[in-house]
């Protein structure tokens, strides 16, 4: 992993490396990625898991839903979370009938009690009391 872009090696190593860095990979450094990168995604995924009980440790309940969704609520510590994934690279919708609000989400929207989900998206769901998520 090249880190440094002006750093020896890219920062890759203090030592040799078995093979060279090279400019094309240092100019793709860590520190060379905005917020956008696939680094900072995975860096904000991981802060996200760890500050939330039902994430972290919370117990994973598998929902009833239509293909190509994905769903499971995990809750813990009073913090309950429904996750839902479209697995399918073409947008879909489902009915969220509860009082609920998107706590995360890529390429999702809740309004109106109808959850779209882009191809491959998801959202996390907050939630008090139980939510029923149903085909459209």
């Amino acid at each position: 992993m090249a880190w440094e872009k002006d750093a020896p090696n890219a920062g890759f190593s203090t030592g040799t490396p078995w093979l060279p860095v090279k400019a094309p990979q240092a100019e793709k450094a860590v520190d060379q990625q905005g917020d956008n990168s696939i680094f900072a995604y995975y860096k904000d995924a991981i802060a996200r898991r760890k500050a939330s009980p039902a994430l972290s440790n919370g117990k994973t309940t598998f929902l009833k839903v239509p293909e190509p969704f994905l769903a499971f609520t995990r809750s813990a510590e009073g913090e309950t979370l429904t996750c839902v994934f479209n697995l399918s690279d073409k947008p879909h919708a489902l009915s969220i009938q509860g009082d609920a609000s998107i706590m995360h989400a890529n390429e999702a929207a809740l309004d109106n009690k109808v959850l779209t989900l882009a191809g491959n998206g998801f959202a996390y769901i907050a939630h008090g009391s139980e939510i029923e998520v149903n085909a459209i």
